[in-house]
């Protein structure tokens, strides 16, 4: 079972790589356009083609090239000539704008998302890749590609580097995090497989054994692109999938050129396939597919700017014949949602092999996000310009985006093995709960452990501070003295009593009345003692 349909645009975003040390050192400085086009071709010198004015919009500049110039001037004397015969023949009426502008040669484009030379490697994949994860986890393929000319900063979006690690490993462990936090619901099966299309032969980056021609391209009734006799890896963690992808990127096809040092030769695509299952024991279960494809294209290139010849000749040739094929899926795709009509137009797939493989990421179901790398050097203009076309082409491409779901009914024999899966959840559930009540008890006596020592440590100031003040040894002192008064006048007050027993028989009253005063006296005065020893000083406060 599946959801409807839902029509989607493929995201484009445009990264602009920085300068290299080569061409800063010819980089032309700016000087508030008052130069002309021709003073920005003197010698070597290169200057800065890509304007970007936000995160969306950018300015393509190709009045400084000096063909563009001598087109604009012939343009101009020709307009100018038109202008007058018709001011001659219109009885002199005057036309606004002689002459064709400078300004309108500028090419604005405008895309999804805009990258200047200063985005960082997290930037890029939060902006473009992030959302995918969350899409593959409800069900929905995702496919993330990079396209542009060589030397354009491709690998490096797509797989990065140890320290600025790229799109791949970025998005691998997000997608490890959520699944981790949806473990307890859902169970996934994860498996992973790692291609690349060289001179139109695929290889098996993670099986280069395996013959090319084993590798076949297949398309099932259900619309599903795959390839026979490829390898299928099954990682239990994130650190598994980065192994296997740096083992794939050092099979991968690579040479130095004239454009790049690490150029890559070749069309490499990884797949990365998501199963999940919901863990609830019942007789129907939801299971839910889906495929994230991160695919880093070879870059075209231009025989004069890289200066190959032989094999690596032969290679570009074969890098820039799929390239064509994609641009002309692309212009395809574009012209039919441009007439919109109900005319099927014919989208030339089958021209390359990286077409069949992209056929479902450019117009079927999939979400798709297009970064395109370009250079902002004006050595790079023909590329820069038409990688730039054909992205802002690709804009227009409607895809139709389905959940990949099912349910699954269980045959009746099954109860058996549910009844068993059921007791196995349940003891691992009972397992979890002991395990967490253990750790909270232990964390719960720590915890207690540690307030007993900080108020034992507490009390033990105040004792110190108390012992070692003179004010409190002072007080203390006072307060054993009344004690020791107090219990002289009661020793005093029992010898009284005594006394008093014995002199009742008397008849000399000056005695009795002598003793009893003595008495009260003591009475009152040990009273008085006790009254100050209750009352609160500065110990008590």
């Amino acid at each position: 079972m599946t959801d409807l349909a839902r029509a989607s645009s493929i995201k484009v975003a445009v990264r602009v790589r920085p300068f290299n040390n080569k061409e800063s050192i010819n980089l032309i400085p700016q000087n508030n356009g008052n130069e002309t086009g021709n003073d920005r071709y003197i010698g070597n010198g290169i200057f800065k083609l890509v304007d970007c004015i936000d995160d969306k919009m950018l300015i393509f500049d190709p009045i400084r090239n000096p063909l563009n110039i001598l087109q604009s001037n012939t343009l101009n004397s020709l307009y100018s000539q038109r202008i007058r015969s018709r001011r001659s023949i219109k009885f002199n009426q005057i036309y606004e704008d002689d002459e064709i502008s400078d300004d309108s040669q500028e090419i604005k484009f405008v895309f999804d998302k805009l990258f200047d030379e200063n985005a960082s490697q997290e930037e890029i994949y939060e902006d473009t890749t992030s959302s995918l994860i969350d899409s593959v986890i409800e069900g929905y393929n995702a496919t993330v590609f990079a396209y542009g000319a060589t030397g354009c900063g491709k690998t490096y979006t797509i797989s990065g580097t140890p320290d600025e690690p790229g799109i791949i490993f970025q998005a691998m462990q997000d997608l490890f995090q959520r699944i981790e936090q949806l473990t307890d619901e859902q169970e996934f099966k994860i498996s992973i497989s790692f291609l690349e299309i060289y001179n139109e032969r695929i290889r098996d980056l993670l099986k280069p054994e395996t013959n090319y021609k084993k590798l076949v391209i297949r398309e099932d009734d259900n619309h599903h692109t795959t390839v026979a006799n490829l390898s299928h890896h099954y990682p239990e963690n994130v650190q598994e999938v980065i192994d296997l992808v740096i083992r794939g990127n050092i099979n991968r096809t690579t040479s130095a050129t004239e454009a790049n040092e690490v150029s890559s030769r070749s069309h490499a695509v990884l797949q990365v396939h998501v199963i999940q299952t919901n863990k609830k024991i019942d007789f129907i279960t939801d299971q839910k597919y889906a495929t994230l494809s991160i695919i880093d294209l070879a870059g075209s290139e231009r025989a004069a700017s890289t200066k190959n010849r032989g094999q690596r000749l032969h290679e570009g040739a074969n890098i820039n014949r799929s390239l064509l094929a994609l641009g002309n899926c692309i212009n395809a795709l574009c012209i039919e949602e441009a007439h919109n009509s109900k005319r099927i137009n014919h989208i030339p797939y089958r021209d390359s092999k990286l077409t069949r493989l992209l056929k479902f990421s450019l117009g079927g179901n999939c979400k798709t996000v297009m970064i395109v790398c370009v250079s902002p050097s004006s050595s790079h203009y023909d590329e820069t310009l038409n990688t730039l076309k054909y992205a802002n082409r690709a804009k227009e491409i409607k895809t139709k985006i389905i959940k990949n779901q099912q349910t699954l009914n269980k045959h009746v024999g099954s109860y058996l093995k549910m009844i068993n899966e059921q007791k196995l959840e349940i003891e691992r559930l009972r397992k979890r709960e002991a395990s967490m009540i253990e750790i909270r008890l232990k964390k719960f006596k720590l915890n207690y452990s540690r307030i007993e020592l900080k108020m034992e440590k507490v009390m033990n100031n105040i004792i110190d501070q108390y012992t070692n003040n003179p004010r409190f040894q002072e007080i203390k002192f006072e307060r054993s003295v009344t004690l020791v008064k107090r219990r002289f006048l009661q020793l005093i007050k029992i010898e009284i009593d005594n006394i008093m027993k014995y002199i009742t028989d008397y008849t000399d009253l000056q005695i009795i009345n002598t003793a009893t005063m003595i008495q009260t006296q003591l009475i009152k005065g040990i009273q008085t003692l006790e009254n100050k020893f209750d009352t609160q000083d500065e110990l008590d406060m």
